[in-house]
């Protein structure tokens, strides 16, 4: 199964939550971390760049493999082959979330190379840094395609290919609140009605 994860805060409660280097618990804590990512597959959408690229990397070093998704091909591609080569296992898939086709093609290329899928961030998104009076029709639809219906098709894709999955450990995590922004809302109640129904 998927562990469906929300937006760009989700990784926060897990990885980056702070406790002090040198206690025990810390130590403790962070080996857990490694053992419960350890061959287990995560997609980051919007993985080349800022958060999106903080996240892969900080699941990259508990252990995952990660699959990082996203249109910037220079700094994708750049971006894997540097966590190649400090030992993590990365791919970068070329892919727009805007499209059907594309989203069917990076999920399949994702479990085809490792054979599970258990993480799915939704992190890819825009914004549009205007007055509503301002904001066309068409940026608005370009925001709602790229930041909510790109997690419904995403969903409506895995679960195709869930059968394929089984091998994945369920999960009850539910999809922690994300960055302020009026398609962000919806798609925070989508993940989260989607991982009761898991």
């Amino acid at each position: 199964m998927f562990l469906i994860v929300g937006d760009r805060s989700c990784i926060k409660p897990t990885v980056f939550s702070w406790i002090p280097p040198e206690s025990k618990r810390s130590k403790g804590r962070e080996k857990r971390l490694h053992m419960s990512m350890e061959q287990k597959t995560a997609i980051v959408t919007g993985g080349a760049n800022g958060i999106g690229k903080a996240i892969a990397r900080a699941y990259a070093k508990q252990g995952a493999n990660v699959v990082i998704i996203d249109r910037d091909i220079q700094n994708g591609e750049a971006f894997a082959a540097q966590l190649q080569s400090d030992g993590f296992q990365a791919i970068f898939v070329a892919a727009d979330v805007r499209k059907v086709d594309d989203i069917e093609r990076f999920v399949q290329e994702a479990a085809g190379r490792f054979g599970r899928i258990d993480y799915l961030i939704n992190n890819a998104g825009v914004s549009r840094w205007k007055s509503p009076y301002e904001l066309t029709a068409k940026e608005w639809d370009d925001v709602l395609s790229t930041n909510l219906r790109s997690a419904f098709l995403l969903l409506e894709k895995q679960r195709n290919i869930c059968a394929a999955m089984q091998k994945a450990e369920p999960s009850s995590t539910l999809p922690r609140q994300g960055r302020s922004c009026p398609s962000r809302i919806p798609r925070r109640t989508l993940h989260r009605k989607a991982a009761l129904s898991l």
